[in-house]
């Protein structure tokens, strides 16, 4: 049996000078989301951490075999060890050798966690039914952890097949029309033409963003103040993030242009055969071209011809637009954890009683009102056309 060691980074700086280690366990994990990289979670760090990151890593001699990093925070005065994730950011995950003795090396990264500072492990944006997830979840209920885990949203997922022709026929026949439709629209405006953007040397990500950010401005989030471009530090945040991915070559831009005019953007990244879907706008001009739905079916074809991604994670809540292309999902949530201390027992209960009656309100509520007639399935512009930051999840436009 291996014996396996316990270490703690404790900063920013040290997440990087272990870069090596844990980029390597990166590449030998099943997380492909290239934000879960040193250098990013490090820069995470020193955006949102106020309270400090701290990476768990439990070693195998010279070779990391599990991580977890872990941002420090207080809610409503208690504190708390969370993951680096944020609705702008999403760097947080768990990693594990596969090919480790996963107990072993779980029950180290737990006995960090016991040696942390906090009342409750509290992890938002987590895929708890993954499998190196309930393997940690199984490890904590052993050693007498209290575990909450509730529900957030589904993601949705294309796994895709080597022939175009297999995924179109899975589609729905509305939705095949619905495109045909859109496509004879956009070529009757011009000609339809994909750009992808995949090798962009650092010195030139900064005019393609500008370019996808001036699309989203001219949205109706320029029009009330929450563009990337109207955000403070957001542009130059998610630039950062995007001139790193760029250097590693896991920078991926789409751009549909009609009649010589961008109409839509993508932003993504990709890793290991699987691409992510963070960020997706369209100029509202366009709108009834469907500019969104049509950069995302010829982005498919093209991945399929190429035979360079077969997995497509849209990262971010099933929505109707993206359930239209999604072939598999799963659970996205949060979990809420209470080491064996009786402090820390205390508060774990405090949260699930607070939670019980806040859901029993809601649900009351809920009961007594009243909808106009005619009104219950209108959704709010913003709800159709939200989007969120390039680095965080999405809720993909049409």
């Amino acid at each position: 049996m291996p014996s396996y060691q316990l270490a703690i980074r404790c900063a920013a700086d040290e997440l990087r000078d272990s870069a090596a280690d844990w980029d390597d366990l990166w590449q030998r994990s099943e997380v492909a989301l290239p934000l879960t990289r040193a250098e990013l979670v490090a820069m995470w760090a020193e955006h949102f951490a106020a309270g400090g990151v701290q990476g768990l890593m439990a070693y195998d001699g010279p070779w990391a075999v599990a991580a977890l990093p872990i941002a420090l925070n207080r809610k409503l005065g208690v504190g708390l060890a969370g993951l680096p994730n944020h609705p702008q950011f999403t760097a947080g995950d768990l990693m594990l050798d596969p090919a480790a003795d996963a107990r072993q090396a779980l029950a180290l990264l737990a006995e960090g966690l016991e040696q942390l500072p906090s009342l409750l492990a509290w992890f938002e944006l987590v895929p708890y039914e993954a499998p190196r997830w309930r393997q940690l979840l199984d490890v904590l209920t052993e050693r007498g952890w209290r575990i909450h885990q509730q529900p957030s949203y589904t993601t949705g997922v294309i796994e895709l097949p080597t022939s175009w022709d297999v995924y179109d026929a899975s589609r729905s026949s509305n939705h095949r029309r619905q495109l045909r439709k859109a496509e004879r629209r956009a070529k009757q405006a011009g000609d339809v033409t994909l750009r992808v953007l995949n090798h962009l040397r650092s010195a030139e990500v900064a005019k393609v963003l500008g370019e996808c950010f001036a699309i989203e401005d001219r949205s109706w989030k320029g029009a009330e103040g929450s563009s990337m471009a109207r955000t403070p530090g957001q542009a130059e945040l998610s630039l950062r993030i995007a001139q790193q991915l760029a250097a590693w070559g896991q920078l991926h831009v789409a751009l549909l242009e009609v009649g010589g005019r961008a109409v839509a953007f993508e932003l993504g990244c990709q890793a290991k055969g699987t691409y992510f879907s963070p960020k997706i706008g369209h100029d509202p001009q366009f709108a009834n071209l469907s500019p969104g739905q049509l950069l995302r079916h010829e982005l498919l074809q093209h991945f399929v011809r190429e035979q360079s991604i077969n997995r497509v994670d849209f990262w971010g809540p099933l929505t109707e637009a993206t359930a239209r292309w999604a072939t598999t999902s799963y659970p996205v949530g949060r979990v809420v954890a209470a080491p064996p201390r009786t402090s820390s027992r205390v508060a774990w209960h405090a949260y699930r009683t607070l939670r019980a009656a806040r859901n029993a309100f809601r649900h009351e509520q809920k009961t007594h009102e009243v909808k106009p007639v005619g009104l219950e399935d209108v959704p709010s512009s913003n709800q159709q056309l939200a989007t969120s930051n390039f680095s965080g999840p999405v809720t993909p436009t049409s």
